[in-house]
């Protein structure tokens, strides 16, 4: 997990070593850096977090939401068990 000093460090090595999808990785990084932090200073009071981040309380639920998707990979698939 990045903290603010290795998010900018991130960034430089991704556009360095020519990785794609750059800006929506390190986009992802920050809103879990900003909203971590909001979150810890507010008690996890959603009211007050969006008051402070200037976010509606429906796109702060939806950053969590989009946060906690991409934080858990989902049900991994069965295994194939037919014989050929």
């Amino acid at each position: 997990d990045l903290d603010w000093l290795g998010l900018g460090q991130f960034v430089d090595a991704a556009v360095a070593g020519g990785e794609q999808d750059v800006y929506r990785r390190a986009k992802d990084h920050f809103d879990r850096l900003v909203l971590s932090r909001t979150f810890q200073e507010t008690g996890g009071n959603q009211y007050r977090a969006s008051e402070i981040l200037g976010l509606s309380r429906v796109t702060l639920r939806s950053k969590l939401r989009a946060m906690t998707a991409s934080a858990d990979p989902g049900p991994k698939s069965a295994p194939d068990d037919t014989v050929s």
